[in-house]
């Protein structure tokens, strides 16, 4: 909807043949269990998972210790955008803002856009 051409209107339901489709699995390294497959969010995304930001990179997804490490390194919360990230793996959160960007980060350093 956000894109301005997509209508309600335009929304079909579901058949049985839809409902039917099979649902991708992937079975991470280091497991025996095969777990859903969903398409992660791009490299770089702020999500707002119920209430925690996280920073997707890497395929992974890291959340903030605080508010300050967050700002501190330059995000803004209305960047954020909702999300489901439980299906990702983890990594430690966030602490300070004296650490390096993570991969997949855009910088903007003084209007000269890096990655």
């Amino acid at each position: 909807m956000s894109y301005g051409f997509n209508r309600w209107s335009d929304v079909a339901p579901a058949t049985s043949g839809d409902m039917a489709l099979s649902v991708s699995t992937n079975t991470p390294s280091g497991s025996n269990t095969a777990t859903t497959y969903f398409i992660p969010p791009r490299n770089g995304s702020l999500i707002n998972d119920k209430g925690t930001i996280y920073l997707i990179t890497n395929g992974t997804r890291t959340g903030f210790a605080s508010a300050e490490a967050f700002l501190g390194l330059g995000y803004k919360f209305a960047n954020a955008q909702p999300g489901d990230t439980s299906f990702m793996t983890s990594l430690a959160p966030i602490n300070d803002s004296s650490m390096t960007h993570p991969d997949g980060t855009l910088i903007n350093d003084h209007a000269r856009s890096t990655l």
